[in-house]
C-alpha cells in the first residue's frame, strides 16, 4: 500500500505543478517524462525496477469567473521482478478535474486512478481503482470529501 500511495502522490504532485490556472484559458498542454522507478507487488512481494514514461495531459478554461481545469495521465512501466526475473508491466490512468471561481473561494476536485500491475508469468496481477471528491463551499469548509479506494490480486 504504501508503494502505492507513493504512485498516487507522485502522479499527485506532477498534475498540481502543471494546473495553476493562467489568467486565462490557454491551449491543452502535454508533456512527457521519462520514469525509473522500484515499487513492490503487492500481491507477489515482489520488488520491480520499472521504466517508461509518464504522459501529463493539461487544459484550463475559465468562463464566468469559474476555472475549469482537467489533468489526464498515463504511466506506462516495464520492468523485471528483482527476486524471480519476471517480467511486469505497471499501467496507470488518471484523470482529474475541477471547477473553482477564479478568486479560490470554493469550488469541487475530483480525481479517478486506474491501475494495473500485470505479471507475465501467471503470477497475480494487482488492480486498483480509486476516486476523491472534494467540495469547498464560500468559506472555505469541506463539505463534501470522499475516497474510494479498490485494491485487488486476481489470478
Amino acid at each position: 500500500m504504501r508503494n502505492k500511495l507513493a504512485v498516487v502522490a507522485i502522479t499527485l504532485a506532477v498534475a498540481l505543478l502543471f494546473s495553476t490556472a493562467p489568467a486565462k484559458a490557454g491551449k491543452p498542454t502535454t508533456t512527457v517524462v521519462p520514469v525509473d522507478i522500484l515499487l513492490s507487488n503487492q500481491c507477489t512481494g515482489e520488488d520491480v525496477n520499472l521504466t517508461g514514461t509518464l504522459t501529463f495531459w493539461s487544459d484550463t478554461d475559465i468562463k464566468n469567473g469559474i476555472a475549469h481545469i482537467r489533468i489526464h495521465t498515463i504511466l506506462d512501466l516495464s520492468g523485471v521482478g528483482g527476486t524471480s526475473g519476471n517480467n511486469y508491466s505497471f499501467h496507470s490512468v488518471q484523470n482529474f478535474a475541477s471547477n473553482v471561481k477564479a478568486d479560490g473561494t470554493s469550488g469541487e476536485f475530483n480525481t479517478v486512478l486506474n491501475e494495473t500491475f500485470i505479471s507475465q508469468s501467471g503470477a497475480d496481477n494487482l488492480r486498483v481503482h480509486g476516486s476523491v471528491h472534494v467540495t469547498v463551499n464560500a468559506n472555505g469548509d469541506v463539505t463534501v470529501e470522499r475516497t474510494d479506494v479498490d485494491i485487488e490480486c486476481v489470478g
